[in-house]
């Protein structure tokens, strides 16, 4: 008996550790992800702006639905091959330069968003992602602590860079190279 209370106790104490740490923990994150890309800023540009052929080649992403706009933006709601879903809306858009990106509808992760900055660069289009999430809830804030935060990002311009390099293989071989 005495040992379930000790471990009983011992639970709670680590419990309302991560509870008071998480109210100290900052509520802004930012991250930042750059790539470059041997192709033309136009194709990439297509590639990121063209939200409903991003299943075809991002390969966390299931379904992609458009939905009513809001304020004159598109939104459109992602649904993940996990079951999740994320619902974005466009708040600004400065073509073939900056694309930002909002999520919406969303508790879990309101608060976050993408500027998405694409550039000519002497190697190629140089793609540049901030997220900037505010994240209101003290134990949402504990997971950025115990979890890489810009997972999304990465993995999304791994996607990317896969989705043109897979293009450039069948080239390739649709012409016998």
């Amino acid at each position: 008996m005495k040992i379930l209370i000790k471990t009983s106790a011992f639970i709670l104490f680590l419990l309302t550790v991560v509870i008071l740490v998480s109210f100290f923990l900052p509520k802004e994150k930012t991250t930042v992800n750059q790539i470059t890309i041997d192709k033309p800023f136009f194709l990439v540009w297509a590639a990121i702006t063209n939200h409903y052929e991003e299943p075809m080649w991002r390969t966390d992403l299931d379904t992609v639905i458009q939905l009513e706009e809001r304020d004159t933006d598109p939104v459109w709601r992602e649904f993940f091959n996990s079951g999740d879903s994320i619902t974005w809306q466009i708040t600004t858009e400065v073509s073939n330069k900056l694309l930002v990106r909002q999520i919406v509808d969303d508790l879990k992760y309101e608060g976050t968003m993408w500027a998405v900055n694409i550039m000519s660069g002497k190697d190629g289009t140089i793609l540049r992602i901030v997220e900037e999430q505010h994240v209101n809830k003290p134990l949402c804030r504990y997971k950025y602590i115990t979890t890489p935060h810009d997972l999304d990002v990465k993995l999304y311009l791994t996607n990317l860079i896969n989705k043109f390099s897979q293009e450039e293989q069948e080239d390739e071989n649709a012409y016998g190279w």
